[in-house]
């Protein structure tokens, strides 16, 4: 809370998302939600997360913001995104949805007050390489 935000140019966010494109360490459903909490963010201002229901989406975000896999995205935002950053973890436990997953973009890790992006919103995403222009 507190923090300013402070627009992040184009060009940063369009390598963050080629950073996400050219991962291997997750599925094209798992940048899809990555490439919606990014334009959902009002060039990385707005708090923003999504919920999902998917073991492999929750294995990889984990991956891919993990430093023990190839991608690094933690370290990427921490340079190219003025303080916002991904973080994941299980938002409201539930017995029978053992791998509901959040996924926030935001200052603070797990903040409570992001909106929320609907699946429409994920569904909605053309994965493409953003710096290869046709």
């Amino acid at each position: 809370m507190g923090t300013q935000a402070q627009r992040v140019s184009k060009e940063r966010i369009d390598i963050l998302k080629y950073i996400i494109f050219n991962s291997k360490d997750a599925s094209p459903d798992t940048k899809r939600i990555l490439f919606a909490l990014i334009e959902a963010s009002d060039s990385l201002t707005k708090p923003v997360y999504f919920t999902s229901h998917s073991k492999d989406v929750a294995h990889g975000i984990h991956n891919m913001l993990s430093c023990g896999y190839h991608t690094h995205l933690s370290e990427f935002t921490n340079l190219l995104c003025e303080g916002f950053h991904f973080s994941h973890g299980v938002r409201s436990p539930k017995p029978d949805r053992k791998y509901d997953q959040t996924i926030w973009l935001a200052f603070e890790f797990y903040d409570s007050e992001a909106t929320e992006i609907t699946e429409e919103q994920v569904n909605k995403v053309k994965l493409a390489d953003p710096l290869c222009k046709r």
